[in-house]
């Protein structure tokens, strides 16, 4: 849970490695069986979700509940 400008900060760095990290996987797709990439790839979409959510819920509990929109989805990686 984020409770600080810092924290929202580092919540951001460790959103944008982590789709760093997911684009590199998929660059490389055609080196794994389509199930393996689909399973290899569910722990980055899992985290992308979480630090989409933490900093959605940390810019609506500080803008009064109005959730801002984060640039970031899985889907459009």
């Amino acid at each position: 849970m984020i409770h600080t400008e810092a924290g929202f900060r580092s919540a951001k760095e460790a959103l944008a490695l982590v789709e760093s990290a997911l684009q590199a996987l998929r660059r490389d797709a055609a080196r794994y069986h389509p199930t393996t990439f689909v399973a290899l790839q569910e722990p980055y979409l899992d985290e992308i979700q979480r630090l989409q959510m933490e900093l959605q819920s940390y810019t609506g509990s500080k803008f009064g509940g109005v959730h801002a929109e984060t640039p970031h989805s899985p889907v459009a990686l």
